[in-house]
């Protein structure tokens, strides 16, 4: 996956952290040809899921402090994906890591973020560039 200006919401902060999503991921999928891959994936599933945690925290504060109207959507959509990964990493920990399971990581981890950002995040974004205007 690659950070395009498409994927910008406009708030250097978010951007920022998008940028660095992206790039853990990118490592993330690296890591699934290399050996030990079920630990590598389980490694960078932990990271992850800690790091969006952080992410979504930080985005669930602008959208409080900017009184974004589609907060309690939006947390929601961050809570799912949380436990989405959360899931994946369990299913790995107790099967094994699998073609399935490498197949399930990569649409989730890619579509889920793509569609985010490009359809809910730049809501949110544009939202917060209006009341900094």
């Amino acid at each position: 996956m690659e950070w395009t200006q498409d994927l910008a919401v406009g708030v250097t902060k978010i951007d920022d952290q998008h940028k660095e999503l992206i790039a853990r991921m990118n490592a993330f999928f690296d890591s699934m040809n290399k050996m030990d891959k079920q630990q590598k994936v389980l490694d960078m599933l932990a990271f992850l899921e800690k790091y969006v945690v952080e992410h979504f925290s930080d985005e669930e504060k602008l959208q409080i402090s900017s009184g974004y109207p589609l907060y309690k959507e939006h947390k929601k959509m961050h809570t799912d994906f949380i436990a989405d990964i959360r899931k994946i990493k369990s299913d790995i920990e107790k099967d094994g890591f699998t073609v399935a399971t490498s197949a399930l990581v990569g649409s989730t981890l890619v579509s889920w973020l793509t569609l985010h950002i490009k359809n809910v995040d730049k809501g949110l974004g544009a939202h917060i560039k209006s009341k900094n205007a």
